[in-house]
């Protein structure tokens, strides 16, 4: 079972840093062609006074004063289009008179393939120190850059005050050097391969560069995007063009589906293809848009909790019950619930970082291609819009709410639950009915804020006044907030059960219930003062700090987190992520040290008791707990600490696997994690997107050891 949980982990890891390895095609350099040839006709110049002799006529007959022996050798740098090369050639002085220092160079003459000289001020290679008769030096000479062809260099010595050897005689050694244009080079940019792309249009990019710049007419560019890897399905391209972009077509692909793309590049004279050189191509699939970490947790509902604080974002909730109306069927009550994922700007309609039914909403993004749905929890999911008017949620998340748009009539909600929201056109909630319990009903005045929460089919209701706070010394204007929540009347005669709240401008300050017991709530929460609140007894309920995000050094950035529970023990929360630039050698470190599936790593210890072995929960790139352990980050992995979460599901439309996030098991050391089995107050339809349930989640426990 241990080899199963490894495999598993290492399938995982393969994934992970599979998006770190971009297929960049540099084609090797083509060699240059080397062939000496006989052009003793060529670069006999009208001086030369050569001495024919039966072994040939650039033979030396003796005592000739300058004469040089050239032996042609490797080619160390390819002179190309735009940059000069280098060649070694082998030197001896068969000559009578020594070679005088820093006054003799090696240089060359140079021929078409038809032996016409091609006039130039060629680069000359100086020799190292003198050269007596007999002796030899090897140079390695430079070449003036060579457009791609055939060109004859005849390679001649140089002396100051004498003139080319040539030109007294001596014959030069003519080398035929076969120039080749190089390939372009190609590095697939974006979407890297097993990435995702937020849109059903992304732009795929590329870069390209030609270290020759020959022919220089551009480069070109040519994409290929198909369905499957063999690159043979329902393929599209996007033809020759200058553009190192290429945008997929608004109906090619639909949410949750995969695609595989490569591209090609041309430099007018040759093409460079990935995939001729062995890259398979990216895979990227096409997902939902997310919202915001702290709306996709909400309330915390469903997820792995400990101490409040959601893993492994870090989050911290806490909720109150307000107003309480006995019924039948649908609950009538109010809950609201404190985010400290929150940011600043939020506006609640109990103010800052409160989340409440009052706040639930259906919005379409800029294009509407995307509808966001605010569930009464404050959760947010996100639903993406095909060319045939669907809309389907980010099918690794494993949701089972479903979303119709009825046009003028606004949207519909359905929850495997049989619960069932109903949004108005423009976004407002109208409604909630489970089938079999009953409804909850939201009446507005003018389409503005909820006036009424009326209960059917027993008819009681809640009142709900709003105030506008004042903005004296308030940084932005403050939207109007929740002032007061009424019951009916418990009897004729008798007024109705209040609910009072008050604002310091955009966060709330103090909530009073029907017995006018005040709980004042902390408007300025610092690192110095954590109190969240303060009971009408007195109690002092603490919030957490946090660290923002820190980097020191490595391939992770850690942040901590502190928390004083009501009963006064101290939690301490370490967490642990890639950094943010991570290079692929970053990733590999991150998988090997940290975390192999990728993910956030927290480790929660017990300040007061200083726990040695602290719950270490790791989790995968889409926030999927995958490892629970008893151990700490840097100790290693046995058997008797592990316990590991892996699926078989598959993504519909895609091939690909997905997982759903089991709730983390309680840890007695470190708090509990908590799972509420139910929900109130039209809460079912906000369940968490990723709970698990007992047909996606196989967990992977290994058989402890003795």
């Amino acid at each position: 079972m241990y080899d199963t949980m490894l495999a598993d982990r290492k399938a995982s890891t393969d994934r992970f840093l599979a998006r770190f390895k971009p297929d960049s095609v540099k084609p090797d350099p083509l060699p240059t062609g080397v062939a000496v040839v006989d052009l003793h006709s060529l670069t006999k110049l009208r001086e030369r006074r050569a001495v024919e002799s039966a072994d040939g006529p650039c033979d030396p007959v003796g005592n000739e004063q300058w004469y040089a022996k050239y032996v042609p050798g490797a080619v160390e740098r390819p002179p190309m289009a735009n940059a000069p090369g280098k060649v070694t050639v082998d030197l001896t002085n068969n000559g009578r008179d020594t070679w005088p220092s820093g006054k003799t160079s090696l240089g060359y003459h140079l021929y078409d393939t038809s032996g016409n000289p091609v006039p130039g001020d060629y680069p000359k290679t100086s020799l190292n120190g003198a050269i007596a008769r007999g002796q030899s030096q090897r140079v390695s000479a430079e070449v003036a850059s060579l457009a791609p062809g055939r060109w004859r260099v005849a390679w001649d010595v140089w002396i100051d005050g004498v003139g080319w050897f040539s030109e007294h005689g001596v014959c030069a050694t003519t080398v035929e050097y076969v120039i080749e244009n190089q390939p372009p080079s190609i590095t697939l940019g974006t979407p890297p391969n097993e990435g995702t792309v937020l849109t059903r249009t992304p732009e795929l990019s590329v870069s390209g560069s030609d270290i020759d710049n020959w022919p220089g007419g551009g480069l070109k560019y040519e994409f290929t995007v198909c369905r499957n890897a063999e690159f043979t399905d329902r393929c599209i391209t996007s033809g020759w063009s200058l553009h190192t972009w290429f945008r997929l077509p608004e109906d090619y692909v639909k949410w949750n589906e995969s695609f595989w793309w490569s591209a090609k590049i041309d430099d007018g004279n040759k093409i460079t293809d990935p995939r001729a050189a062995g890259f398979p191509g990216h895979k990227v699939t096409v997902v939902v848009p997310v919202p915001d970490i702290w709306r996709t947790v909400g309330a915390g509902l469903g997820l792995a909790t400990v101490d409040n604080v959601i893993l492994p974002y870090g989050i911290w909730v806490q909720s109150d019950k307000d107003a309480d109306v006995e019924t039948t069927g649908m609950p009538l009550e109010i809950q609201r619930t404190y985010s400290s994922g929150a940011p600043p700007n939020h506006m609640g309609a109990f103010g800052q970082g409160w989340l409440s039914l009052f706040d639930a909403s259906a919005q379409w993004n800029f294009d509407r291609s995307v509808l966001t749905i605010t569930y009464p929890d404050g959760r947010q999911e996100t639903f993406g819009r095909n060319s045939d008017g669907t809309l389907v949620s980010r099918a690794e998340l494993g949701t089972t709410n479903r979303v119709e748009d009825i046009g003028k009539f606004g949207f519909r909600v359905k929850a495997s639950s049989q619960e069932t929201l109903n949004y108005s056109a423009n976004g407002l909630l109208q409604s909630i009915v489970r089938t079999g319990v009953g409804t909850l009903r939201f009446d507005r005045a003018a389409g503005g804020p909820v006036t009424r929460i009326v209960q059917e089919p027993s008819g009681r209701s809640l009142t709900v006044r709003w105030t506008q706070p004042t903005t004296s010394g308030c940084a932005t204007n403050v939207p109007p907030r929740v002032s007061e929540i009424e019951t009916e009347a418990p009897a004729a005669g008798q007024p109705g059960l209040r609910w009072r709240y008050e604002y310091a401008c955009n966060k709330l300050a103090k909530v009073c219930d029907a017995l006018n017991a005040c709980t004042d709530y902390n408007t300025n929460i610092t690192q110095f003062d954590t109190r969240f609140s303060t009971s009408p007894a007195g109690r002092v309920l603490e919030t957490v700090y946090a660290d923002d995000w820190q980097h020191w050094g490595g391939p992770s950035e850690q942040k901590g987190l502190w928390i004083t529970l009501p009963n006064g023990s101290r939690r301490y929360f370490a967490f642990w992520r890639l950094k943010r630039d991570a290079t692929a050698e970053d990733a590999l470190q991150y998988a090997n040290t940290i975390n192999s599936d990728g993910g956030i790593a927290v480790a929660v210890r017990n300040r007061d008791t200083n726990t040695l072995r602290p719950r270490l929960h790791l989790f995968d790139e889409l926030n999927r707990l995958r490892t629970l352990a008893k151990r700490d980050i840097n100790q290693p992995a046995t058997p008797e600490t592990e316990r590991r979460w892996g699926t078989t599901r598959s993504m519909a439309g895609s091939g690909t696997s997905s997982t759903r996030t089991p709730t983390a098991p309680s840890s007695s050391s470190t708090g509990t994690a908590t799972s509420p089995a139910s929900t109130r107050c039209a809460t079912a339809m906000s369940r968490s997107p990723t709970r698990p349930t007992s047909a996606t989640i196989r967990a992977i426990r290994p058989t402890p050891a003795g």
